[in-house]
Order: structure tokens, then C-alpha cells, then sequence
């Protein structure tokens, strides 16, 4: 059996990286901070639209979300890659993101988006402490999750919209990470959410279009580019 990394602890090097440079690097254990220190010190790319995100973004959400997420492992089959690659030196590695906590990736970006939202208010108020902020989405099962509990790890309520046909167990998942779930038929669930949204002046993460999720879901690639050169793996052609 495999056993994932469990949560990092709050401190140790998550606490160093504002001063993390690329010679850094190489002295960070932990694979996440190890590839954000990378990523902060590389040449900044153009981005292409105003929705997508960029290196930068990246190694911020990696941390951000360094303290919850689980660093999980990366494993390697040789039957599979003879049966691929024959005789050549081909390798596949599988990143086992069903260690991640609520079972799934979704967690990362959820993580990420709450925080970045949290840390944002923060500015704005001038204060550490916030009143509660309610985190709204529509989902059908894992980034439900994932927001539930990366709320209620942040000290946030979340609700989340589900269509009444969603799979009961991730149902109650959600509310046992504490969210309140509201199920509607599958056609209302994007109105219903904009009405808890205005209604609750809740604020939304989009399971999808959100910079901030797919900036943490690329926590998971982050992960996996360090942990491969630790298996000796120096590049990877496809992800």
C-alpha cells in the first residue's frame, strides 16, 4: 500500500518563500516550494488573454496552498512501460492524485481560490480578521468537495449547488465537510447558484472558469516536475 504525505505543517519553509530565489531552490525539501521557488525565478511569459495564467500564478497558489494540501506520491509500473515504449528507455509516471485530500486534484484549485480570495479581503479591510465570507459553486461532485473543505479549513462557510441527480456519496461528503448543499433539477443549477450568490452576497468560485482553480490545479503538475527529478527523470515529454 501507499500512504500519501499528510498535510504540511504550518511553518518550516512555507513560511520562507517570500525570500525564495531559484539557488534557493535546491535547498527546499518539499517538492511544491522547490518548483515555486523555480517558477519565481524564471524569465516571465506574456499571457495570452486576460483569463489565462502564467507561471507566476502558479508558484503563488503552490504558497498558498503548501500548509493543506498533501504532497502525494508518484508511482512507476514496469509492466506498463514495456508494454508502451518495448525496448526503449521510456518511462510513465502516474501522479497519484487520489491521495489528495476529498480523493481529488479539485481540492488545489478550490484551496487556492479561497485563499487568494481571503488574502485579498484582508488587504482591503486592513484587518486579519474577517467577518465570515460565504464561498458559493455549483458542482457535481469533487470541486463541491474541494471548496467545502478548504472553506471550512479557512474558516469559511461554503454553499454548494448540485443537480438532484449527483451520486448521494458525494452529497454527503459536501456536508460532511460542512457545506450546505442546495440540490436542484440539472438545468437550474447555474441560476440557482447566481441567486444564492445575490442573495447571500456570497462569493463565486467557479469549479472551472476561475484563474485562481486553474492556477492551483497546476499545483499538481508543480508537484509532479520536482518529484520526477528525484526519480532521476530530467524531462517530461508529455503530461
Amino acid at each position: 500500500s501507499v500512504r500519501a504525505s499528510p498535510p504540511r505543517e504550518a511553518g518550516s519553509e512555507a513560511n520562507n518563500m517570500a525570500a525564495a530565489t531559484a539557488a534557493d531552490a535546491e535547498n527546499l525539501t518539499d517538492p511544491l516550494l522547490r518548483g515555486a521557488a523555480r517558477l519565481r525565478s524564471a524569465p516571465p511569459l506574456e499571457k495570452a488573454s486576460a483569463l489565462a495564467i502564467g507561471p507566476e500564478d502558479v508558484a503563488a497558489a503552490a504558497e498558498r496552498v503548501a500548509k493543506l494540501t498533501n504532497r502525494t506520491p508518484v508511482l512507476t509500473c514496469r509492466t506498463i512501460d514495456s508494454q508502451v515504449f518495448g525496448d526503449d528507455d521510456g518511462r510513465i509516471l502516474f501522479k497519484c492524485e487520489n491521495f489528495q485530500r476529498v480523493g481529488a486534484f479539485k481540492f488545489r484549485g478550490a484551496c487556492n481560490a479561497v485563499a487568494a480570495v481571503l488574502e485579498r479581503k484582508r488587504e482591503e479591510a486592513g484587518t486579519a480578521e474577517l467577518a465570515p465570507v460565504r464561498f458559493v459553486t455549483e458542482s457535481s461532485g469533487n470541486h463541491g468537495q474541494g471548496l467545502a473543505l478548504a472553506a471550512k479549513l479557512q474558516g469559511h462557510p461554503a454553499v454548494v449547488v448540485v443537480p438532484n441527480d449527483a451520486p448521494k456519496v458525494k452529497v454527503e461528503a459536501m456536508e460532511g465537510y460542512g457545506a450546505e448543499v442546495v440540490q436542484v433539477p440539472p438545468e437550474e443549477r447555474k441560476s440557482e447558484c447566481q441567486r444564492v450568490v445575490a442573495e447571500t452576497n456570497g462569493t463565486l468560485i467557479h469549479p472551472s472558469n476561475e484563474p485562481l482553480v486553474m492556477a492551483g490545479q497546476g499545483t499538481a503538475f508543480l508537484e509532479l516536475w520536482e518529484q520526477a527529478v528525484d526519480l532521476g527523470v530530467e524531462k517530461l515529454d508529455v503530461i
